[in-house]
């Protein structure tokens, strides 16, 4: 049994490798995908110093690479069931420990020199697209009078009304997130009374190839009648 990674191939025997798996999921609980982390540990030997420096150079050469296959060969060089296929993950294979050199004692160095390297992939969950979803309504008013505290030239202020009836506000806003692609926003709740002009609709590329597919939106609703209406649980048009 070896290890390879892209075209580098380990020696028989020469590492371990221990592999983790880990569940990711969304604020919201949807299932995001699978995290999966290779740790190596292993042995580099040669019949002498300077070999044991190519054998290090042509070690960091291959883990200098990102985005490369790794997986566990028979001794005929068969592939097993362990393997990440770059292409299959999220966002490909990431060396997120470079060739490092926890042993500094001893014979180090002399025939041979122990090694570590970490190797993560994401596999994400294609069943679901929907990460997140929320909505908030702010009402402001409720088309009741206005009254004013009046201040005269002496004596405590008076409190008046100045208008009889007034207009309510209703701010509807919300944000998604789509693993991908961008989810669709709610539909404006009350159509007749929106003022478009502050509608404002955001969209965000997800970073770092995450996968996490950001949007906004807010709308800004005017009447004179009282405004009902809840929040929208989750993106039906999605």
């Amino acid at each position: 049994m070896f290890l390879r990674y892209g075209n580098y191939d380990h020696d028989p025997g020469e590492c371990s490798v221990v592999i983790q798996r880990e569940g990711v999921f969304s604020a919201g609980g949807s299932a995001e995908g699978v995290r999966e982390r290779w740790n190596i540990q292993g042995r580099l030997q040669a019949a002498s110093q300077s070999a044991i420096t190519t054998a290090i150079n042509n070690l960091e050469s291959a883990y200098i690479k990102q985005g490369q296959d790794i997986s566990l060969r028979t001794d005929a060089g068969a592939a097993t069931s362990h393997a990440m296929k770059s292409s299959a993950l999220q966002g490909g294979t990431r060396v997120v420990m470079p060739p490092s050199f926890p042993v500094g004692d001893g014979a180090e160095y002399s025939t041979f020199r122990n090694y570590a390297i970490g190797v993560e992939g994401f596999w994400p969950d294609t069943k679901t697209g929907l990460l997140t979803w929320g909505e908030t309504f702010n009402w402001t008013g409720t088309g009741g009078p206005i009254w004013r505290y009046l201040q005269g030239v002496s004596g405590p202020p008076e409190r008046q009304q100045v208008q009889q009836a007034s207009t309510a506000i209703l701010v509807q806003s919300g944000v998604a997130e789509g693993k991908f692609n961008y989810p669709v926003p709610s539909a404006p709740i009350l159509p007749s009374y929106e003022h478009q002009e502050r509608r404002r609709i955001t969209r965000v590329l997800p970073a770092n190839n995450l996968g996490r597919w950001r949007v906004t939106w807010s709308y800004t609703f005017e009447t004179r009648l009282p405004i009902v209406g809840l929040p929208s649980t989750r993106a039906t048009n999605f």
